[in-house]
């Protein structure tokens, strides 16, 4: 079990599915995993090492609106 703050990616994540009426299994565990493991790039959105989304060029106005909602 990782011990490590939820990434912002996964909140991210779960927002735009929910934006997009999508229903998901995916878990922050899924998130933590694929963080430590190297991975900076989730379903196009681009994190830091942190997992902060930094870009998301598919969906700019879901990131812009997400980023504004917190």
């Amino acid at each position: 079990m990782l011990l490590v703050p939820t990434p912002e990616v996964f909140h991210y994540i779960m927002f735009r599915l929910e934006k997009a009426g999508i229903q998901s299994d995916l878990d922050d565990k899924y998130f933590k995993q694929e963080m430590q493991d190297g991975c900076r790039r989730f379903f196009g959105a681009i994190v830091d090492e942190a997992g902060d989304v930094l870009s998301d060029p598919k969906y700019p106005r879901w990131l812009e609106e997400f980023k504004n909602s917190r």
